[in-house]
């Protein structure tokens, strides 16, 4: 019997049950996908690791790659140049920001004759072309005794190629602990590395696995982290080699091609048919001795038909601009930079090229501040003034002498302008004596004393203070204005 009330507690069939589960969502992505079209194209696409995919032997064949470009391609070697004399120019320039003015004027005084002994803006200028050529650069403080007898301190700076920086008797895949001669702590921080002691290339080189492993606080290594974890550098100019391949191969072939039609060459064409008795009978693909300044006679039937000139074509500067300005970019160059041509700019697109040349500059010298010239300055610093004054050089804080770094500025292009605006903000207090004299790269001390010096000299003699005949012009306008 069948009882109503009960239904409601007897299971329900399994084929009356049914759940909706939610469809999954597939998102898609073009560049994910590997189609016929893209497949060669992403064939080399890898997910190694940033050390893994940068080996010796990778960075090796880049590096000869790119030296090898550099030291044929004007252009290329004139970027490179271009972009070191914008960073480092004549070299950074030291202010001291203690309150002693003696002592800053000293400092600052026998640094710069230190720099010129060692002549190190010139090392920083090598090593800042060698990172962007061959990836990285290596340099390391030592002391050399003729600096100790005409300076009083011994600090000087050895630079090195990547090259001796090498371990040819370790194996990476096996040796988490190295990169390359590069020996990390468990943090992955570089603790030493192994320098050969004599360049892997030179001639008659003997014994060249011998080397020694020198701390990591004892070492200035160079180079752009692009991933992290990253421990060795590639060059810099790495995408753009292929296209300079690419544009010599298309140079070269324009110039054959043009050379080939430009010289004397021609064909003979037969004004009838042939074997008519209008033409006469020529062997075919008859070679011709063709001389200059020399009058020649034809067969019968026959005349000739010279060569049409067709390389170089309308596109092929547009061609070598295009490549130029691709790689350009990998150095952040403008073109009319790389080029050293701006006769197809107006001056507002120069100056807004040049912001991002000039903004990327800066930022490449902050880079090399934190990686060898403020070490190497405090280090020259403690060894200084323990030169000087008897103390220990553990006895110094180097927090007790603040500095700052100047550069070379670069040319304004309409420095009236520039002047007007920089009078503009120092009227309204938002621009000091100190800030505009540290961008002209100027010592703000020095000019201080000298403007000074100055004013007094043209009072004894009398003669009118800066601005003083400007103001009187002005007022003179205003006066005849108001007549």
């Amino acid at each position: 019997m069948k009882i109503p009330f009960l239904d409601r507690f007897r299971p329900q069939s399994r084929e009356k049950v049914r759940i909706e589960r939610p469809q999954r969502l597939h998102a898609k992505f073009d560049a994910a996908q590997t189609t016929h079209d893209n497949s060669k194209h992403w064939s080399w696409a890898d997910s190694f690791g940033p050390n893994a995919s940068a080996d010796h032997q990778t960075r090796q064949l880049l590096r000869n790659r790119s030296r090898y470009e550099s030291a044929n391609n004007s252009f290329l070697r004139g970027m490179i140049l271009t972009k070191v004399n914008f960073t480092i120019g004549r070299g950074p320039r030291c202010q001291m920001l203690t309150n002693d003015f003696a002592t800053n004027k000293q400092i600052e005084t026998d640094w710069r004759t230190h720099c010129r002994l060692t002549k190190f803006c010139r090392k920083l200028r090598t090593l800042l072309s060698a990172k962007y050529t061959d990836g990285e650069a290596f340099a390391v403080p030592v002391n050399s005794q003729r600096m100790l007898n005409r300076t009083g301190v011994s600090l000087d700076l050895r630079v090195y190629e990547c090259d001796y920086v090498h371990e040819p008797f370790i194996d990476e895949s096996f040796n988490l602990n190295h990169i390359d001669a590069v020996r990390l702590n468990d943090n992955g921080d570089p603790t030493a590395y192994w320098f050969l002691r004599q360049h892997p290339g030179a001639e008659f080189i003997d014994h060249f696995t011998e080397g020694d492993w020198i701390p990591s606080n004892g070492v200035y290594h160079l180079y752009r982290e692009d991933r992290p974890g990253q421990r060795r550098g590639i060059p810099y100019t790495t995408p753009a080699l292929p296209l300079f391949a690419i544009a010599r191969r298309y140079s070269l072939a324009t110039l054959h091609n043009a050379e080939w039609a430009a010289q004397i060459n021609a064909v003979m064409k037969s004004t009838g048919s042939v074997g008519s008795s209008d033409v006469d009978e020529v062997d075919q693909l008859l070679s011709i001795p063709w001389a200059r300044n020399m009058l020649m006679t034809l067969p019968l039937g026959w005349e000739v038909q010279q060569m049409k000139a067709e390389q170089p074509t309308e596109t092929t500067p547009q061609f070598g601009k295009w490549v130029l300005n691709e790689a350009s970019r990998c150095l952040e160059i403008p073109f009319n930079v790389a080029a050293a041509n701006s006769s197809e700019m107006n001056m507002a697109s120069g100056r807004i090229d040049h912001r991002l040349f000039n903004k990327a500059n800066e930022i490449e010298r902050s880079v090399t501040e934190d990686d060898i010239i403020e070490p190497y300055f405090n280090q020259w610093l403690v060894e200084y003034l323990a030169a000087r004054s008897g103390i220990a050089p553990s006895e110094f804080n180097l927090a007790d002498y603040p500095h700052l770094w100047g550069y070379d500025g670069f040319d304004e292009d309409d420095p009236i302008k520039v002047a007007g605006a920089d009078i503009a903000y120092w009227d309204k207090g938002l621009l000091t004596d100190h800030d505009y004299w540290l961008r002209k790269n100027l010592d703000p001390e020095e000019q201080y004393q000298k403007l000074a010096e100055q004013t007094e000299k043209r009072t004894a003699i009398n003669l009118p203070q800066p601005g003083v005949v400007l103001q009187q012009v002005k007022q003179e306008g205003s006066d005849d204005d108001g007549e």
